[in-house]
């Protein structure tokens, strides 16, 4: 259907019937007065009223239309036809006449002159024809949406011009500013867009010549094409702290919805005073979190553990929301350095379990489990991938899901989730499927089956923040050997986690020492000393034999940790192993810390993951060797090493082991090299990696840009964490401090504590008839107990009679 759409006049208000003639040539007699005879009365004086001012033509409105005017503004001056074209004619004689302006300017003498220019009224009269075209043609161009912005730009300024009319300019002022931001914002919301046309242009432009250039450096000799190799050497690729990518993402499907919907029952302003209260005030420090301020606070436990008995359905929610997102981000990590030093094999293994593998969560109320089927998940993704396979999308799926289709779900094993409270046990029923809750971990050591704490039961033993608030040092070492007991003696895998803080290293280090001279054997040292309460029939010289294990991470050696050099607690402890890992916070999290600013979070922990029944030094076909000859293997550097391709699938645990005299692979292991314990130190020219070495030391290896280019930009590339193979140019001995010297000096300058005197008690005997006292019979006591204070229950005999043998009453003298 054809829509008539006004003109550019019409829809402007610009008609013949409200503008003026203009024209010097026609006669107004000979001309037409407008018409008002489509408008009201009231409209056409109005109309009448603006273009003749109080004298109107003979005959220009009708009889009604008048006596509006005559209402409106008074009776008006009739003028005729004939007074019209007199007056015509004058003007148009006058404008001939003139063909300037004139103006009067004062002469060289100081008399007036009159000077004449010429006036450029044709020329705006015809920019103003030529503007009204140009109108015309834009108007025919444009849409309906378009006409009405065109309408209401033309409504304002009319209502400027109506403001202006009445005295009103500041109001028409603001009008024109309100105009001015509207065009202001206008312009600027195209000029980005013409920024976003030219940057899509430009990025095409980019990418078009990217393309030229490899295929340019594609039709290069091969030899220049080999030549080309990636900035970041593979073995600090491959030996690098991190998880990908970097920063852990808790899953939605499998923690973050099941745990807002567990705690979606409670306050979320109860909540948050619950946790400040439960964990130490604002920013949780008494939780996964470690805020800068908390520094300065005493370090204690987590409050909250799985194993508690009893606990409220508030502290339930706190512990989900507080301590779980944190608990989770650790774990993650921990387990993947540990999938990158053990290898895919090990993970490959566990799949082709029947029925999956055997978890153990000792800690987290399914946190850890949550962790682990995650890694599972990715690895059997892995090996399900065949994208790179081009006849497995021809076949038809086996039952495996290997070939062709999608890919059946990844086994999710068995897991067993320590949880003593119903609350607990309830809130992690709806995380974990195929899994059962216990109130207390099993005590294999003291099982009527000898045989079981042998064998062991899990593959995997995960057990964040257990070790901490055990009070006692022996109740540590026996919980951690129960768990060595728990795990299986065929490749089982302990993963211990604390809050990384001088406290929660000594926790870890602590289980590491009582591992290492008690469970793990080493070349050299395979043999302990029985331990009488354990049971067995024992041997006849009091001694037995260590079993097969070995340290994963973050560990590379079996000797004594070098931060750890006076066991126990250590005040003013500066120097421990700790790591850190970065994650987004979930939502509730975000809520719970009222945070703003950033929705992720750095924890830091220590950890150590140990594994039982296999020893990695026993396998030759890496040649893995610990000891001062890899720390000075990896002083040298592996940058000119070729990677050399081994099979990890394989492992002999019947192999023997490689002594460290045997000649080191090309393609180092990480577990041959020293781990950067510290933030490298990034100086001008040079890198300084603090390393924890093969050998059990700490030293300050010296990265310099004359020693290797390579090697220089990967040192100013590591990071906190990672393993170091590309070796340096000096290297210096470091002293752990356990002690800082700010507070070695305020130790020093406190005076020594004074032992309190004890009192020295006298007996004093009393004359019964008198009462007085026998001086001569005063001395000290100096054996037995004496009661102080009123005992209830125990009434104060006197000696009545005389004889001395009631209750004396002793007195204390300083």
């Amino acid at each position: 259907m054809k829509v008539n759409r006004p003109n550019a006049s019409e829809a402007f208000g610009i008609t013949p019937a409200v503008l003026p003639a203009t024209s010097s040539t026609v006669s107004p007699a000979a001309s037409t007065f407008p018409s008002f005879a489509g408008l009201d009365d009231d409209t056409a004086a109005q109309h009448a009223r603006q273009l003749y001012g109080d004298g109107l033509p003979e005959g220009l409105l009708s009889s009604s239309q008048y006596k509006s005017y005559e209402r409106m503004f008074g009776a008006p001056d009739i003028i005729s036809e004939a007074e019209l074209e007199r007056e015509f004619e004058a003007v148009a004689d006058e404008s001939n006449d003139l063909t300037g302006t004139g103006v009067l300017r004062e002469a060289e003498d100081g008399s007036l002159e009159e000077v004449e220019y010429t006036a450029e009224a044709e020329e705006e009269d015809a920019d103003i024809d030529a503007a009204l075209s140009h109108l015309e043609k834009e108007w025919k161009t444009m849409d309906e949406d378009e006409h009405i912005m065109y309408l209401d730009d033309v409504r304002y300024f009319k209502l400027e011009q109506y403001l202006r009319s009445n005295d009103k300019d500041e109001e028409a002022d603001e009008l024109l500013q309100c105009l001015f931001l509207h065009y202001e914002a206008k312009v600027e919301a195209e000029a980005r867009k013409r920024a976003e046309v030219e940057n899509e242009n430009t990025e095409e432009e980019i990418l078009i010549e990217e393309v030229i250039e490899e295929e340019m450096h594609d039709s290069e000799d091969t030899e220049l094409a080999g030549e080309a190799t990636q900035r970041t050497h593979p073995f600090t690729e491959e030996n690098r702290f991190t998880t990908f990518p970097s920063t852990v993402t808790l899953p939605q499907s499998a923690l973050v919805g099941p745990v807002s919907a567990i705690i979606s029952g409670t306050s979320p302003v109860h909540l948050a005073d619950a946790a400040k209260r439960i964990f130490g005030g604002d920013g949780l420090p008494y939780s996964t979190s470690n805020p800068s301020f908390a520094k300065s606070m005493p370090q204690k436990a987590i409050p909250l553990d799985p194993s508690l008995d009893r606990m409220s359905d508030i502290e339930a929610d706190s512990y989900f929301a507080a301590v779980m997102p944190g608990t989770y981000a650790s774990v993650m990590s921990a387990l993947v350095e540990s999938r990158k030093r053990l290898g895919s094999g090990w993970l490959e293994s566990l799949l082709q379990k029947e029925g999956g593998p055997r978890i153990l969560d000792a800690g987290s109320a399914g946190a850890g489990v949550v962790a682990f089927r995650s890694l599972l998940r990715a690895e059997w993704q892995r090996l399900s991938d065949n994208s790179d396979d081009e006849e497995a999308s021809k076949g038809l799926a086996p039952a495996d899901g290997r070939a062709g289709g999608a890919p059946v779900e990844a086994p999710t094993g068995k897991a067993t989730v320590l949880a003593s409270s119903d609350t607990m046990r309830k809130r992690a029923s709806v995380l974990l499927d195929n899994t059962t809750f216990i109130p207390r971990l099993p005590d294999y050591i003291h099982a009527s089956d000898p045989s079981a704490a042998q064998h062991g039961k899990f593959d995997v033993i995960i057990a964040p923040h257990t070790l901490w608030p055990l009070k006692e040092e022996y109740l540590r070492k026996q919980y951690v050997a129960n768990l060595w007991s728990l795990l299986n003696a065929d490749g089982g895998l302990l993963v211990l986690v604390e809050k990384g803080v001088p406290r929660g290293f000594e926790m870890i280090a602590g289980a590491r020492k009582f591992l290492l001279d008690t469970r793990i054997a080493s070349p050299g040292n395979e043999k302990v000393a029985e331990e009488v309460d354990e049971p067995g029939e024992g041997h006849v010289f009091g001694v037995t034999d260590k079993g097969k294990g070995m340290i994963i991470a973050p560990c590379t050696n079996h000797s004594g940790c070098p931060m750890y050099t006076k066991p126990g607690m250590s005040a003013g402890r500066k120097d421990y192993c700790h790591f850190e890992q970065r994650y987004t916070r979930p939502p509730y999290l975000q809520k719970l810390l009222r945070a703003k600013d950033k929705n992720h979070e750095d924890v830091q922990f220590s950890y150590l993951t140990i594994m039982r029944g296999r020893d990695l030094r026993d396998r030759d076909e890496q040649a893995i060797v610990q000891g001062d000859t890899a720390t000075s293997r990896a002083f040298e550097g592996y940058e000119h090493m070729e990677p050399e391709e081994f099979v990890e699938d394989e492992f002999d645990p019947t192999a023997p082991a490689i002594s460290e005299s045997s000649a080191i692979r090309t393609s180092p292991h990480g577990l041959m090299l020293p781990r950067a314990v510290f933030s490298p130190l990034k100086r001008t020219g040079h890198v300084i990696l603090d390393l924890c070495t093969p050998s059990g030391t700490l030293e300050r290896w010296t990265v310099p840009r004359s020693f290797s280019k390579q090697a220089f930009r990967d040192a100013r590339k590591s990071q906190w964490g990672d393993l170091w193979a590309l070796g340096a140019k000096t290297r210096v001995a470091r002293e752990g401090v356990t002690m800082s010297a700010k507070a070695k000096r305020k130790l020093a300058e406190q005076p020594p504590k004074r032992k309190r005197a004890q009192p020295i008690i006298y007996d004093v005997p009393v004359d019964g008839g008198s009462g007085k006292v026998q001086e001569g019979g005063i001395k000290p006591l100096v054996g037995g107990r004496l009661r102080r204070g009123k005992i209830s229950g125990v009434r104060d005999k006197r000696d009545k009679t005389g004889s001395g043998r009631g209750r004396k009453k002793a007195s204390a003298v300083d």
